[in-house]
This record gives C-alpha cells, structure tokens and sequence, in this order.
C-alpha cells in the first residue's frame, strides 16, 4: 500500500499536465499568502458544455504537496463536466477540513490527513483557488 507521503512525493516528481499552453483561454495566477508560493493555471475550453475542458496545464513554484493537488485537480477536471467543478472544489475543501465525504473520488484520498495541519490545507487548496478565479 502506497502511503500519503509516497504517493505526494511521486506526484511531485512525476506531475500530471504540468507546463504550459501557448494561447489558452483562461491563465490565472495564484500567489499563496502564508508561503509566497505561486500556481499558474492554463486552460482551454471546449465549444459545447458537456466536457468543456480541452486541455488544462499547471506551472509555477510551489510545494510537492501544491503541485500533487495540482495533478489531480487538472486530471479529474478532463473527464468531468463543468457543471461538477465548483461542486467539486467544496466537496474537497469539505473533505480536507475533516468533513465526512462519502463522494470524494479516490485520487482525492491521500489529502485526509491535511483536516489536522490548517497550514498544509492552504497549499493543497492553492490550485482549487485558481480554478475558482478561472470559472469566475
């Protein structure tokens, strides 16, 4: 079984969609204010409303806990229609401040134990922040 550390460290190693896309449609940049850390956020959009992302990257200097939310965060958005997103945010804001989530999808999981390090919330929430200016 891998553990939460194993599985942040592997994702900071080996991010998903990180880098970035030349001419995207939404590009937001998030500063944390605890740390100074900062996420960038591209992201095309489709035409029609049932898979609106086309494509969505991440960059930026962050933590290996920033960047593993990160990978998730832009991997569940490609296969989820955009009417679930803000949905989705709360259920992880939820989930990571020790709320029961019984829908909270698996890859979501290793962030359980942030609900007892309120400093380590903020930089797993970071990307979120980005989605949430992006579809505003």
């Amino acid at each position: 079984m891998i553990s939460y550390q194993e599985e942040i460290l592997f994702l900071n190693k080996n991010p998903k969609n990180h880098g970035v896309i030349e001419n995207p449609d939404a590009h937001i940049e998030v500063k944390s204010s605890l740390c100074g850390e900062y996420i960038i956020l591209d992201v095309n959009f489709e035409e029609n409303n049932q898979m609106p992302v086309s494509d969505i990257k991440f960059s930026g200097e962050c933590c290996a806990l920033t960047k593993a939310s990160a990978s998730i965060m832009t991997s569940l958005l490609k296969t989820r229609p955009q009417c679930s997103y803000k949905s989705l945010y709360r259920l992880f804001m939820n989930f990571i401040e020790g709320q029961d989530c019984d829908e909270i999808p698996i890859e979501l999981s290793i962030f359980k134990g942030l609900k007892d390090f309120p400093s380590r919330r903020a930089c797993a929430l970071l990307p979120w922040k980005a989605l949430e200016e992006t579809l505003n």
